[in-house]
């Protein structure tokens, strides 16, 4: 049985790895025809990075949460020790990745492999365990390219086709299994019965904070303003340009009626 600490302490990567596997995606859409929006993204998820794990969290697990920890269980220092280490090239590492974004930005597209490489590296670019795929077409062989080994690829809805191009090769030395499925034809009784143990089996562990939903921005609703927060979505869903979840927020425009 996995001791209860390091429960914890994976747990509290998770927002970490979830920025790092956004950093992956990225890499591999590319800045596309909206260079100025790809960096600024990226400058704000290494800051992220910078800010957040390397000079707050990780400071407060090598002095409060590490000693007592390594000291009660064998089990726990070996992980201990490897994430000290980690933490101590953490910092310089961001550092040179940050050069070489500003460089891939300011010199041009002969510094962009540099950066990827470095990227890659520090990301650990293993990929992800399960792909749950609204688009199809064209984006079947990018899910090839993320997917982790021995990784599932779920094909949930045709945005982009149902036609697409599959790289056997890659499926094969990945061992991927490639599925899909549609609620649509299934009966009442079916769906009820999905629903049911989303409440149970799902919903307690979003509650609990161990799966969590990347949000790229809340947007206000606003009456009927031009650029209310559902224009500005609409808006930012064509550009193509975000990365997570777009969110309305109702509240102001509730609370203005009351």
């Amino acid at each position: 049985m996995q001791h209860i600490s390091i429960r914890i302490i994976n747990e509290e990567h998770a927002s970490l790895s979830s920025v790092l596997q956004s950093i992956r995606m990225m890499l591999k859409r590319g800045h596309q025809n909206s260079p100025e929006a790809f960096f600024d993204v990226m400058r704000a998820m290494l800051f992220y990075i910078d800010e957040i794990p390397e000079k707050q969290h990780h400071i407060k697990e090598s002095t409060l949460l590490f000693p007592p920890l390594a000291a009660r269980s064998a089990q726990c220092a070996a992980v201990i020790e490897k994430l000290e280490k980690d933490h101590e090239t953490g910092e310089p590492a961001v550092r040179e990745l940050q050069h070489l974004l500003a460089a891939w930005e300011m010199l041009g597209e002969s510094r962009r492999q540099e950066f990827e490489k470095e990227a890659l590296q520090i990301t650990q670019g293993k990929g992800v365990d399960v792909i749950l795929d609204m688009v199809a077409g064209s984006y079947i062989a990018k899910d090839q390219e993320c997917i982790a080994e021995d990784g599932r690829i779920v094909v949930i809805a045709v945005q982009g086709g149902v036609k697409a191009e599959i790289n056997a090769g890659l499926l094969m030395r990945k061992r991927i299994t490639l599925t899909g499925s549609t609620l649509r034809p299934r009966s009442i009784e079916f769906k009820s019965a999905i629903a049911q143990a989303l409440k149970t089996q799902v919903w307690p562990l979003i509650e609990q904070q161990k799966i969590q939903s990347v949000v790229y921005q809340i947007l206000p609703v606003q009456g009927n303003a031009t650029l209310s927060g559902a224009a500005m979505a609409h808006q930012l869903m064509e550009s193509n340009q975000h990365i997570g979840k777009i969110v309305l927020d109702w509240t102001t425009l509730f609370s203005s009626r009351e």
